[in-house]
């Protein structure tokens, strides 16, 4: 599993509550935006976006 999917993961985990739904277009969203900015570390990533809590 690269950075990309464990941040990924990681905010899954935290979403697990929301409706299915919704949680599937959000990690859409931040796959799709991590992608698109070409962040490949967790550290770019999360310095973008923040941790996944």
């Amino acid at each position: 599993m690269n950075e990309r999917e464990r941040y990924i993961a990681d905010l899954a985990t935290y979403l697990r509550g929301m409706d299915k739904n919704d949680r599937e277009d959000v990690l859409e969203f931040y796959s799709e935006y991590i992608e698109d900015a070409d962040l490949q570390e967790r550290a770019a990533i999360e310095k973008k976006l923040d941790t996944p809590k």
